[in-house]
């Protein structure tokens, strides 16, 4: 009988996830080598059937990536311009350029008293149950029907209104809505939120992640000529689009907070959209021509980097 070893009667393979990763480690290597002139030829040369499409994609989401890095660089710098000619306010931003970029704070990144602006969280809260079959949009709630009581909310900021939506909907049940599309910071019992949590609701209300297209169309109706436009809508180009939500909290707090003016917003400029919030705090006065004057500062330097 004829003896064998192991290795005879075993050929030696390389391991398939091995397989699988050399060339992708070819690739990288290749990229060094060679530089980056003329990627997809070289990279087609060496390894043959290779999608440089995929190629393409990258150095397109690269260049994306670059040029947002820049804007935000930039737009850091402008406002901390701004803060520091305007040393007595405190001053927090979040910008997310619209599809797929990051959320970029500026300023003050904590939580702020939210004023009026989380009324959307109410609104969206409330219409995702409309959604699921829980309320009839129509129903009387107070003296209207909750459409109109809804639009109250939003668009005079009227208080009553809000009063009605949170005894529907429960703090509790808002509190838990808020954490479930991750909006960590806000807290409902204090109504603080965190500059950048506000525009992580704005993008899920411009990508219709939150709501139906029906409803998304609704409530961005109601954030449009609103009762007060003298913020972010007042800064921007003409033939810029806007739809917002300010918040306005006058009163001196123990703590250090109050005498808050805010605004947060989507705008659309030739073809380019983004989400911004602008939050400001200044305790000891109220302010308001001053802070307003930073809003709108901050909203045409927003426009002009991000959407110029």
């Amino acid at each position: 009988m004829q003896s064998t070893t192991l290795g005879d009667s075993k050929k030696r393979r390389i391991p398939i996830f091995l397989r699988i990763l050399l060339p992708f480690l070819l690739l990288i290597i290749l990229f060094f080598v060679f530089g980056m002139n003329n990627k997809a030829a070289t990279v087609e040369k060496y390894l043959p059937g290779f999608d440089s499409s995929i190629l393409s994609q990258a150095q397109a989401l690269t260049q994306v990536l670059k040029q947002t890095q820049n804007e935000n660089s930039a737009f850091d710098s402008d406002v901390a311009a701004i803060a520091r000619n305007n040393p007595n306010v405190q001053i927090g931003v979040a910008v997310m350029p619209y599809p797929g970029a990051a959320i970029k704070s500026f300023g003050v990144t904590t939580s702020f008293i939210a004023a009026s602006t989380t009324k959307l969280i109410c609104g969206v809260d409330y219409l995702q149950q409309v959604e699921a079959g829980k309320f009839n949009i129509h129903d009387s709630l107070g003296v209207y029907d909750a459409s109109y009581e809804l639009q109250l909310m939003v668009n005079q900021s009227d208080d009553d209104a809000w009063n009605l939506f949170i005894n529907l909907l429960g703090q509790n049940q808002i509190q838990q809505f808020a954490s479930s599309i991750g909006l960590q910071s806000f807290n409902v019992s204090n109504n603080t939120i965190a500059p950048s949590d506000e525009v992580k609701l704005l993008y899920g209300i411009w990508s219709e992640k939150l709501l139906n297209h029906q409803d998304t169309q609704l409530i961005l109706s109601y954030m449009q000529n609103t009762n007060d436009e003298s913020l972010i809508p007042a800064a921007v180009p003409q033939g810029a689009v806007v739809y917002h939500k300010y918040g306005e909290l006058a009163q001196y707090n123990a703590d250090g907070t109050g005498n808050v003016l805010h605004d947060v917003g989507i705008i659309t400029n030739n073809a380019k959209t983004f989400m911004i919030a602008i939050y400001t705090n200044r305790n000891d006065q109220l302010d308001e021509a001053t802070r307003t004057a930073v809003i709108q500062a901050i909203t045409k330097d927003a426009v002009s980097i991000y959407a110029p």
